[in-house]
């Protein structure tokens, strides 16, 4: 079924200064975020196209992002070894989760949005505890 606001020529994202590497739509499909090398996460209105929130702290590439099931927050996970939490009508940083050692390359929220998992080049997926932060179970034994 065609939507009828979609846009008749296709939206182009542009603002990251360096390759984008991660995606993830919000649940009302209204924004996206994306990651990059450039160190940022940004926020972009899939209406307009517009980069709407720049989300800076990461000390290294953003490998991943992910939105909450019910869209108040976001997550995203970088070479800096660090998990950082975000207010997504803000942009606000809430925490930063530490745990990992080395690039962090996926994250996921939990269907009921209490649990945050990160899997990292440590060999380890983490799931954290959305609401505190605290590490809930440190999964290890992949090989290589």
């Amino acid at each position: 079924e065609d939507d009828p606001d979609a846009p008749e020529e296709p939206l182009t994202f542009e603002g990251h200064t360096a390759q984008v590497i991660g995606c993830s739509f919000s649940p009302d499909a209204r924004y996206v975020i994306s990651s990059s090398v450039d160190q940022t996460v940004r926020m972009w209105d899939t209406k307009t196209s517009k980069n709407v929130l720049t989300m800076e702290g990461h000390e290294g590439p953003v490998f991943a992002c992910a939105y909450s099931r019910d869209g108040r927050h976001f997550v995203s996970t970088s070479a800096d070894a660090t998990v950082r939490m975000w207010k997504s009508q803000t942009g606000e940083h809430v925490r930063t989760l530490s745990g990992h050692v080395g690039s962090i390359f996926a994250c996921t929220y939990s269907p009921d949005n209490r649990k945050v998992a990160t899997a990292a080049q440590d060999n380890s997926v983490i799931i954290w505890d959305a609401e505190t932060g605290d590490q809930v179970m440190k999964l290890t034994g992949h090989q290589g």
